[in-house]
């Protein structure tokens, strides 16, 4: 839970601090970055992935949480690519760019998290221990950035800022599901998550497979 939050954070500061003018939070904006990046790697490298697989109950809905990473990947980045690639054909800058010089939040959805979500899939389907991390790291995150998007909204509402029915649908309502979808998700995880079993140890793990022995 703390990695999940942790990479929410990260992305958060990394958002606000490189997309947004400058400002009197610029300097908070880098403190939460550069803090939750480091606590990111250093819990990231923390995790025993030998002994993952064997805590988690067949019972998982694993291919359900394989589906969801393929969704959001492939989801994520034709959100953003299909501006970026209209731009680019049309001879036109992406619509999000707005004031900037460049749209981040292509460079962080589709560089980092849609790879990041299609990796996770992938892992997770051949049963290895890293996909379990990933997955349940990267549902986290997604069920906070649902939540981030809901506060956004009624705060852009109370600013004055209207939304067109496609962008509510096809943007909000997107990120508000998969947000929710998330939360059950990681609520499935933690259910079929125990803790290790005394009185056994790991002798094996290859190719994403465990056998374990008792004493």
């Amino acid at each position: 839970m703390l990695a999940g939050t942790l990479a929410y954070t990260v992305y958060y500061g990394a958002s606000r601090g490189l997309d947004t003018t400058y400002n009197p939070f610029f300097l908070i904006y880098l403190a939460l970055f550069s803090a939750s990046f480091f606590a990111f790697v250093l819990i990231f490298t923390a995790f025993g992935l030998t002994t993952l697989p064997v805590r988690i109950s067949p019972q998982f809905p694993r291919g359900g949480m394989a589906i969801f990473m393929f969704v959001a990947g492939f989801g994520t980045a034709f959100l953003w690519l299909n501006d970026a690639v209209t731009a680019l054909i049309e001879k036109h800058v992406p619509a999000a760019l707005g004031t900037h010089t460049t749209v981040v939040t292509y460079m962080l959805d589709v560089g980092i998290i849609a790879p990041a979500a299609l990796l996770a899939g992938i892992l997770l389907l051949r049963r290895r221990p890293l996909g379990y991390l990933l997955s349940a790291i990267l549902t986290i995150m997604l069920a906070l950035v649902g939540v981030m998007v809901i506060g956004q909204t009624i705060m852009q509402y109370n600013a004055g800022l209207q939304f067109s029915p496609g962008v509510l649908i096809g943007m909000v309502g997107t990120w508000i599901v998969m947000g929710g979808i998330a939360v059950w998700l990681t609520v499935a995880f933690f259910h079929n998550l125990a803790d290790p079993v005394p009185g056994f140890d790991i002798t094996q793990f290859s190719n994403g497979c465990v056998a374990v022995e008792k004493h």
